[in-house]
């Protein structure tokens, strides 16, 4: 991204990710020519990324989210098809840009965005914002479901629901769930980061074009609460500020910043969806991005009717069966 530099948190990987059924007659010749020719597109010259081959449905997305050279990576299984984008080049709805890049389905959603609306604070006001909340009031964490600390990279977790749930019913199902999932604490507080984005779904393109919400305490306790907040929210900095471009040692600051206050910076839950989908792809799951001390995102996306609920968490803190009890906490209350 020209004239920004990305000063997200280094133990995240920033990779957001899709999965869909693997489309009929989509073998790994086809898919490899396709990543060739959109890869010749993309910005950094790293090459174009080999497409994962993968036994096990279970094991693709570990195989595609890690950290890599390569700002899109791909797999396939017997049964799916998955994709991930570096977050520096591409967010939640380039998603549906590279799966209709790379499967020849067109593939959009209703996502409205939320247009250039202004950020709620200027960026210093921010940070020393965030710096205060995480020493005298940090956010709730989602608690490990591992006893003792697990390897690295995320894991994953998914559901159906079968109802259309949008944004604000998943945030309040979150905070709902919540009393049963996180560490007690009188000084933590039930935080939800939102993951939105400024264009929308109609037409989806690669590229950041994300924002973030963050919705408090008082916003999150009812479906009423969080679309009111949603709705009029301002947007945090982003992770790619221009600020930092001329200003190595800020990023550098930052960083440390955030590594030394990792457990009390974030959200409990970060939750984005992406709408409802116009697609012939079939089973589509989102996975967003494990921000947060918590190391828990829940994604979402509606087809047919239904809404396919996902959970990403960061494996040194939670398993795979952990994960799942937790995205049934969640769906449970959003029934």
């Amino acid at each position: 991204m020209t004239g920004t530099t990305w000063v997200g948190d280094p133990a995240v990987a920033w990779t957001p990710a899709v999965s869909v059924r693997r489309p009929p007659g989509l073998d790994t010749a086809t898919l490899r020519e396709a990543v060739d020719e959109l890869t010749a597109l993309l910005p950094g010259g790293a090459g174009s990324a080999p497409v994962v081959e993968e036994d096990r449905d279970g094991l693709l997305l570990g195989a595609v989210t890690g950290r890599s050279p390569h700002p899109v990576q791909v797999g396939l299984s017997r049964t799916r098809l998955a994709i991930s984008v570096d977050h520096s080049v591409g967010d939640g709805l380039s998603l549906l840009a590279l799966l209709t890049a790379l499967t020849g389905r067109a593939a959009t959603s209703g996502a409205a965005g939320v247009g250039d609306r202004p950020p709620r604070h200027g960026f210093v006001e921010a940070r020393l914002r965030r710096v205060g909340e995480a020493l005298l009031s940090p956010p709730s964490e989602v608690a490990p479901t591992r006893s003792t600390p697990g390897p690295g990279g995320d894991v994953f977790a998914s559901t159906v629901v079968d109802a259309r749930l949008g944004t604000a019913a998943l945030v309040a199902a979150c905070a709902a769930a919540a009393p049963g999932l996180v560490v007690p604490s009188r000084l933590r507080r039930t935080r939800v980061a939102v993951g939105v984005s400024r264009p929308g779904g109609a037409e989806p393109t690669l590229g950041d074009q994300s924002a973030l919400l963050r919705l408090g305490p008082g916003q999150v306790g009812s479906v009423e609460a969080a679309r009111t907040a949603l709705r009029s929210l301002g947007t945090e900095p982003a992770a790619a500020d221009p600020v930092y471009a001329d200003r190595a040692w800020l990023a550098t600051l930052t960083a440390r910043v955030q590594a030394g206050l990792a457990g009390r910076l974030g959200s409990t839950y970060l939750v984005s969806h992406l709408g409802e989908l116009n697609t012939d792809l079939d089973d589509v799951a989102f996975y967003p991005v494990t921000g947060g001390g918590s190391g828990v995102s829940i994604g979402a996306a509606v087809q047919d009717g239904r809404t396919l609920l996902t959970a990403r968490g960061r494996g040194a803190r939670h398993d795979p069966a952990g994960l799942s009890r937790i995205l049934d906490a969640v769906a449970d209350r959003a029934r």
